[in-house]
């Protein structure tokens, strides 16, 4: 565990870690320094309207057609966030949709750290970038005040994958887990992606498995799904 080597390589206070990163740049993995670097801004809570704000800037950088919409503690109602978690739903090649997106906000000055990029399973139906933003940085006159770095999730998923996106990350944990473990008694796998279902028999070598259809495109009662 990174704790643990930490440790034993005698770093056990932050005046450590500031030593032995100023004796050894490298000694950080390149998403560690992005938050060493700007751990005193992120580790603000972000007002609303900062938030609506950001949404604002990245909304502009995606096509009219696609919805852009906060989720996170924004969608529930907290007065402030710890992050800005900006889910997009679009048509299209998602990856070069995301990718234009970041290269213009990026150019804008906006987007001033990566953290990750990540397609895993899935990714034809997803997108993600994880980093900071700025919103002075870009320049406006209008947001020259907001000089704190803030760290953004962008996610954006197929149009089709909205209210199941939406379900995961706008509600709470609690509420996250309760409702996939219902899904999950009657037979279903609930994801950020869809619902499938879930059926039992023997593979190949005669043992019992279960087996994931779908994503299913109409809910078991027959009517289609809708956000």
């Amino acid at each position: 565990a990174t704790a643990e080597r930490w440790f034993d390589a005698g770093v056990t206070s932050l005046e450590a870690l500031a030593g032995r990163i100023a004796s050894d740049p490298a000694f950080l993995t390149h998403n560690q320094r992005v938050m060493w670097d700007f751990r005193e801004d992120f580790s603000q809570r972000i007002p609303r309207r900062e938030v609506e704000l950001i949404a604002g800037v990245v909304r502009e950088a995606f096509p009219g057609a696609a919805s852009v919409e906060l989720c996170g503690s924004y969608r529930r109602g907290a007065a402030d966030c710890g992050d800005a978690d900006v889910l997009v739903c679009a048509v299209g090649d998602l990856q070069r949709l995301l990718g234009r997106a970041v290269d213009a906000l990026t150019d804008l000055g906006f987007l001033t750290s990566r953290l990750t990029s990540a397609h895993g399973a899935g990714a034809e139906f997803r997108s993600v970038w994880q980093g900071g933003c700025c919103l002075a940085s870009t320049g406006r006159a209008d947001l020259a005040e907001y000089q704190r770095h803030r760290r953004i999730d962008i996610k954006v998923y197929d149009a089709n994958q909205r209210a199941f996106a939406l379900l995961y990350f706008g509600s709470g944990e609690e509420f996250n887990r309760a409702i996939r473990l219902l899904a999950t008694r009657q037979g279903y796998l609930l994801s950020d992606q869809g619902v499938r279902r879930r059926t039992k028999g023997r593979n190949e070598r005669g043992e019992w498995v279960s087996t994931w259809e779908g994503p299913l495109e109409e809910d078991p009662s027959g009517s289609r799904w809708s956000s």
